[in-house]
């Protein structure tokens, strides 16, 4: 396939936006999802897109492999029939009084933190 960078009006970026997006970047030797202070993104720069109130004020978010999520989970275990409050990894409430046990079945996959008085707990839904 050939491609012609001169064509006119060809456009080989994306618009960056500071606060709704964040570009991948290597920082004391992690990956990170950081802000950025440039106008646009270059082809193939990755990013990710944040949406409304999830941004909450973080600037950067750091790549893990899995089993850096284990060694750095969240200690507590608690009953299952405890009531708790669910939250995503940057704060935002998602619910709050269900049983522990109900979680799993209102959540799309992903990780979340689950609180219950004094127990903090970090689950994954698959």
């Amino acid at each position: 396939m050939w491609f012609d960078s001169d064509v006119q009006g060809h456009v080989n970026h994306t618009a960056y936006n500071p606060e709704t997006m964040r570009v991948l970047k290597a920082v004391d030797g992690q990956l990170r999802f950081v802000t950025a202070d440039i106008a646009n993104l270059p082809a193939n720069q990755s990013y990710i897109l944040l949406s409304g109130t999830r941004q909450c004020g973080i600037t950067e978010y750091t790549v893990m492999t899995d089993e850096e999520f284990i060694l750095n989970a969240v200690d507590g275990i608690m009953a299952e029939d405890a009531i708790v409050d669910v939250y995503t990894p940057d704060g935002l409430m998602l619910r709050s009084g269900v049983a522990r046990s109900d979680v799993s079945s209102f959540l799309p996959s992903g990780i979340y933190i689950l609180r219950s008085g004094a127990s903090v707990e970090k689950i994954r839904v698959f």
